[in-house]
């Protein structure tokens, strides 16, 4: 009787966070059952169409679970639409990855570690880094999501995409922007997206896994010349 009232108590507060915060009555077919096994702290995967709602299984819980939820994604651009999303919804999100200034960066991780932010969406080298995890580990996560959304399909013209907005940040700033640590085929995606930019040189640099790219306003260069690869 006890489980069957906290069952009921916490399809009622679904319900509620459904209408009042996402403005929905009733959820989409495959979207009630990835929600209670979330809900019931239960691993899941859950593989649904583009447009069938997989953003809400998690967003929705997060807000009824105890401590933070952190979403893993390799595509920063569309990392932005959702953070931008779920702030026009009142929800506490915020974004930590290597297309933000210093000061979006500052004020993400001050939100972090205050236990204010309830959705951190971040990239996977992020949680590579010790600090950032010694930051993330101040208060309870609740969730950790890996949303792969479009991985294969949509990842080349992410990274084309952010290529160029980093190259503008960095005309724009007249100093180098790095790309966060990334695979030899990602690095020649963002070499290649920039060839011809009039105002930015690119090359690589670091070891291994820590290898990335960095982006030259025109007339500077790497002092240790990296070059591409």
């Amino acid at each position: 009787m006890a489980g069957h009232t906290k069952a009921k108590g916490i399809h009622d507060s679904v319900r509620q966070v459904l209408h009042g915060v996402f403005g929905h009555r009733h959820l989409r077919r495959g979207q009630a059952e990835v929600i209670e096994r979330v809900m019931a702290g239960m691993p899941t995967l859950a593989v649904m169409p583009t447009g069938a709602g997989k953003s809400l299984c998690y967003q929705l819980p997060a807000l009824l679970l105890e401590g933070k939820t952190v979403v893993v994604s390799p595509l920063i651009a569309l990392m932005k639409d959702q953070c931008d999303r779920m702030r026009q919804l009142g929800i506490h999100a915020v974004q930590v990855n290597s297309a933000l200034g210093a000061e979006e960066i500052a004020q993400a991780e001050r939100d972090i570690a205050d236990g204010s932010a309830r959705i951190v969406l971040t990239t996977p080298e992020r949680l590579a880094e010790p600090d950032f995890l010694r930051r993330m580990g101040a208060h309870p996560t609740a969730l950790v999501v890996v949303d792969a959304e479009g991985y294969r399909g949509r990842r080349e013209d992410a990274l084309m995409d952010l290529a160029q907005r980093l190259a503008d940040k960095a005309v724009k700033s007249a100093r180098p922007v790095p790309v966060e640590p990334m695979s030899a085929h990602d690095r020649r995606i963002v070499h290649m997206a920039l060839a011809e930019h009039e105002g930015v040189t690119t090359e690589s640099e670091g070891e291994g896994l820590f290898r990335r790219v960095v982006i030259f306003p025109k007339g500077q260069a790497a002092a240790g010349g990296g070059g591409a690869d």
